[in-house]
């Protein structure tokens, strides 16, 4: 194992000095040979190397150098490279941040899908921090941090994530110098102190490598602070942030940033310990000048350093040398006015402590000078500004005057327009309600037509039912008459047999006779929907009479006939010839489908209904469930093979019905069919 782990570093070696080789062997200038190593590079790790490279030389070129750290970035993400990653949206987010919000969050949501592991939170939440710090300084406001804070405000300090109270912490503190600075309220920014140091504790718990961007971030703004309240720990800070920048170089050992010049890095952070003054002592602050000075030499940036040297000089106290260094650095940099003031004025106060009032006073006036020259300066500005809005604004008027012309015309043929189409949507209405209501009478034409023709279909049908029952009906008993008649007449039959004869023909005779009565009597029933006249009744006595009839025509001995009743007299109101007709047919109906068994006749009162129910129960072959009210249709049987013409329960719903009552079959008897009619009682 440990033979191949030397062998692994062995190549990784060899293919890290590839490049070096490469370089030092390029006739042509560093950049070009790295463009050229590009072309046929197909590893997606080292064209990250060589981008990151190209974005070194051209550090002071920041377009060109954004373009070589998004191809960094490009690569680095396909060869899984953290370090590369990091440092390449380190450098986007921090060339964007004061420029471009959208293209910042465009790389924090790339940060969040390239680095999901759980230790990258905290980087991530440094690289949306320092944006919310940018924001804020570039647009004066303290709107975007309050959201955040507002946001988290949403849940307990104590529910929240480690990362979360990192972030509240960093961006309180952060809130609170920011305001004291914007309302003046210089005295209140040390407030600010303990949310930062509290949030550095919890940094402090993650390891090295995850927190040290959080961590130079806000040791940046704590050494801040520090030089805000005269806290001589803010040159700590600084160091510390030299200490951990070098740290985080140091983590890469995949490659030497051999082409990395941070000479500006260094002289900012020296010259801001040099800058605190009274907060570091001569030995310390000469000790930091000549480091600055050393790098400022070794780069050839002198022309750059004359602030920071009559600030040095200052603060030793060699006035005179701090006054040459001020007017150095009046002639050779461009100041805004705005800059100028203030080096006047503390060119004034050197001149004043070695006590040369004479050019003290010369540096006030020419202070003075220039400031009341960029007051006029920014007083005719800000008027041609107010003329060109005054401009701007009289257009603005004279174009919403005409937008205003213009809508009320629009307005007005609008008005008309909506008029026309009120208009014409309300006899649209009308016009459509009226075809509807056409609509619905003819469909309700057309359904009675339907209706009608269906009636007069059925009729006729029933009619031609009718007449080929009534037919095979009267056929029978007038074929038996004709057939008798003729033979009673036969001489060489003997008497007895001719008397027989005569029976017969007196049997069938009835039987035609009672279909001919039936036809009749359905004819004047259904001729007229009026009540039938009424008198007191006795019901049981009716059924008694019924029941013998019933017994006498029955011949089978199998069948036995039971009355039953409640009282033995039973007075309603009703019609006795009707209602008797009734009650025979349902016991005809019973004895005709009942071969064995019983056929039992009840007259019972239901006071509480105030009805009188007299039922027909038999045990013959019943009626279907489905057919139960269908038998009480005209020209219905049960069995087209019994004699009847289909009209018996037909007659007897219509009496019934003109009694006043109703007559149904009972639908839960099940040992053959029980007809229930129940007639009221007043």
């Amino acid at each position: 194992m440990n033979n191949l782990k030397a062998q692994i570093s062995l190549i990784s070696g060899i293919l890290l000095m590839i490049p070096c080789i490469l370089f030092a062997t390029a006739i042509s200038t560093p950049a070009d040979s790295l463009q050229n190593l590009l072309k046929d590079c197909p590893d997606a790790g080292k064209k990250a190397i060589i981008y990151v490279h190209l974005a070194d030389i051209y550090v002071d070129s920041i377009n060109i150098a954004t373009t070589y750290w998004n191809e960094a970035l490009t690569e680095a993400v396909k060869a899984e490279d953290e370090y590369i990653t990091k440092l390449a949206l380190d450098a986007l987010v921090q060339r964007y941040a004061s420029k471009d919000e959208k293209i910042v969050k465009k790389y924090i949501n790339i940060a969040q899908q390239v680095l999901p592991e759980s230790h990258n939170a905290l980087f991530i939440d440094y690289l949306y921090c320092y944006n919310i710090w940018m924001e804020m300084r570039k647009n004066n406001s303290l709107e975007l941090i309050e959201q955040e804070l507002n946001e988290l405000k949403n849940e307990n300090l104590q529910d929240m994530t480690l990362e979360e109270q990192i972030r509240w912490e960093y961006l309180t503190g952060v809130s609170l110098d920011y305001f004291s600075l914007l309302t003046h309220a210089y005295s209140e920014i040390g407030k600010a102190i303990p949310y930062i140091e509290r949030a550095l504790d919890k940094v402090s718990e993650f390891p090295m490598k995850d927190r040290i961007h959080f961590e130079i971030l806000c040791r940046y703004e704590l050494s801040d602070l520090y030089t805000a309240v005269n806290d001589k720990k803010a040159a700590d800070e600084i160091n510390k942030m030299i200490e951990l920048h070098k740290k985080w170089n140091s983590q890469n050992t995949s490659f030497e940033r051999k082409f990395l010049d941070e000479s500006d890095y260094y002289m900012k952070q020296y010259s801001l310990i040099i800058f605190l003054g009274d907060l570091i002592d001569r030995k310390e602050a000469q000790k930091y000048y000549e480091k600055y000075m050393g790098i400022a030499r070794k780069k050839n940036k002198m022309k750059s350093t004359y602030e920071t040297r009559a600030r040095y000089y200052k603060t030793i106290g060699d006035y005179q040398a701090s006054i040459t260094y001020i007017d150095s650095t009046i002639l050779t940099e461009h100041y805004e006015p705005e800059v100028l003031i203030p080096l006047y004025a503390v060119k004034a106060g050197l001149y004043y402590k070695i006590k040369d009032y004479k050019n003290a006073y010369l540096a006030l006036k020419e202070g003075n000078k220039l400031q009341t020259k960029n007051k006029i300066t920014k007083r005719e500005q800000q008027m041609a500004e107010m003329q060109t809005r005054f401009d701007v604004s009289k257009l603005e008027l004279d174009k919403m005057s005409l937008a205003y012309k213009n809508k009320q015309i629009a307005l007005i043929a609008s008005c008309i327009l909506l008029l026309g189409l009120i208009a014409w949507s309300i006899y649209q209405r009308y016009m459509v309600k009226r075809l509807k209501k056409m609509h619905r009478k003819l469909m309700i034409a057309n359904e009675e037509v339907k209706k009608q023709s269906e009636k007069a279909t059925e009729s006729e049908k029933m009619k031609t039912a009718f007449l080929n029952s009534i037919c095979h009906e009267i056929r029978t008993p007038l074929n038996s008459i004709a057939g008798f008649s003729e033979l009673i007449t036969d001489e060489s039959l003997d008497a007895v047999t001719r008397e027989e004869f005569k029976d017969l023909i007196l049997n069938n005779s009835t039987t035609l006779l009672s279909i001919v009565n039936n036809i009749l009597e359905l004819s004047e029933l259904v001729s007229s929907y009026e009540p039938l006249p009424v008198e007191p009744t006795d019901i049981y006595g009716l059924c008694i009479e019924e029941m013998e009839i019933l017994k006498e025509k029955i011949l089978n001995s199998d069948i036995l006939c039971i009355t039953e009743a409640d009282k033995k007299e039973i007075i309603i109101p009703t019609n006795a010839f009707y209602l008797s007709r009734v009650i025979g047919n349902l016991l005809s109906n019973a004895a005709k489908f009942t071969e064995k068994g019983t056929i039992t006749l009840t007259c019972q009162i239901d006071e509480d209904q105030e009805v009188v129910v007299i039922s027909v129960t038999d045990t013959g072959i019943g009626i279907p469930t489905d057919k139960q009210e269908w038998v009480f249709e005209r020209f219905t049987k049960v069995d087209d093979f019994k004699p009847g013409t289909g009209l018996g329960l037909y007659i007897c719903r219509i009496i019934i019905q003109r009694l006043g009552g109703n007559i149904s079959i009972d639908t839960c008897y099940t040992k053959g069919c029980k007809v229930l009619v129940c007639m009221p009682i007043k």
